[in-house]
């Protein structure tokens, strides 16, 4: 089922509770995904219930390739910028529901600050090596194209697992940064020309309406009501690179402070089809197959959930293996 979860999806969530079922979906909307975990992490926990979202292409790749990259690495991560490139020899359409709940998002981010703060009142320790910031375009040397900030779910996810692993695993929080790479300068002209008119628009009622109505105008047909087609589906495929950054010695507080710069590379990558008409079904599907058969592998106590801190010691990512969505540790 494709709509908007800030308007339809609690009701799901809190039936999905009080019946003493599980709930997987795949929504990309943060703030969603953030309410649900303040108002309902209790509850499905006392109810021995998991509810985790981002179970598609938002945000599986980047959650399991972030575990991916921690299990190849040796020693302690520090940072991970992740690169997200597509291939899309038919041309791309993807589908206005996503356009949608993009525009909501972002018409109503001012309250994710207020949010954050409820859930996560104490903050997580600094780190003495901060991830150095990239501008609005920025020329990366291992994908070798130029890169513009991804503005999906992803770094709010990954984030959330990283709190989640510090808390209830010890564990280092790593830094993420997730980036689209842009296949050429006409592309890359178009993604900030469309950042900027989806930017304006979305601040007013009358231009969110616009954006909606008229999807293919305002988004130079990159997205459309009627969706990909057939075979634009089956000749397009994703690919993500994860430049992960860090120590070959781990330290056992997770607090404590490297005194050394980090000083290991290490570049996983995963590889799948088209996102949002095949991956995210694939997801989907293993997640839900985890859930019945490997509960014994997930946190015990159930909860409000991420894929990364719900799925990470379960074989999730060996099942999507199986299913053409590949992780691959690249040697330099």
């Amino acid at each position: 089922m494709s709509f908007q979860y800030r308007f339809h999806g609690e009701k799901v969530v809190k039936a999905c509770i009080e019946g003493g079922a599980s709930h997987l979906d795949i929504s990309g909307e943060p703030q969603f995904l953030e309410r649900m975990q303040l108002m309902y992490n209790n509850k499905a926990k006392e109810a021995g219930v998991y509810v985790i979202g981002t179970c598609g292409f938002d945000s599986i790749p980047a959650e399991m390739g972030v575990v991916f990259a921690q299990k190849k690495f040796q020693g302690e991560i520090n940072s991970i910028e992740a690169y997200l490139d597509f291939e899309a020899k038919e041309g791309t359409a993807i589908n206005v529901t996503t356009l949608e709940s993009a525009v909501y998002g972002f018409a109503h981010a001012n309250e994710l600050k207020s949010l954050r703060k409820s859930l996560y009142p104490e903050p997580l320790p600094k780190p003495k090596y901060r991830l150095n910031k990239r501008g609005a375009v920025h020329k990366n040397e291992i994908v070798n194209k130029y890169c513009v900030p991804f503005m999906g779910s992803d770094k709010s996810v990954v984030n959330r697992t990283q709190r989640y692993n510090y808390e209830h695993k010890k564990q280092r929080p790593i830094q993420f940064d997730p980036y689209v790479a842009c296949s050429g300068i006409l592309q890359l002209i178009g993604i900030l020309l469309f950042g900027i008119i989806f930017a304006v628009l979305s601040k007013f009622s009358f231009g969110r309406n616009l954006l909606i109505k008229y999807p293919e105008i305002f988004t130079f047909g990159a997205f459309k009501k009627s969706g990909p087609t057939k075979k634009q589906i089956e000749n397009t495929s994703f690919s993500m690179t994860l430049v992960s950054k860090g120590w070959s010695t781990k330290l056992e507080d997770p607090a404590e402070q490297h005194t050394d710069e980090p000083e290991v590379v290490s570049i996983t990558k995963v590889f799948g089809p088209e996102p949002g008409y095949v991956t995210t079904p694939i997801c989907m599907v293993q997640c839900g197959l985890v859930v019945l058969k490997e509960k014994s592998k997930m946190p015990k106590d159930g909860g409000v959930l991420t894929p990364g801190s719900a799925f990470a010691d379960t074989s999730l990512i060996d099942r999507l293996q199986n299913h053409n969505i590949k992780f691959q540790e690249v040697k330099e």
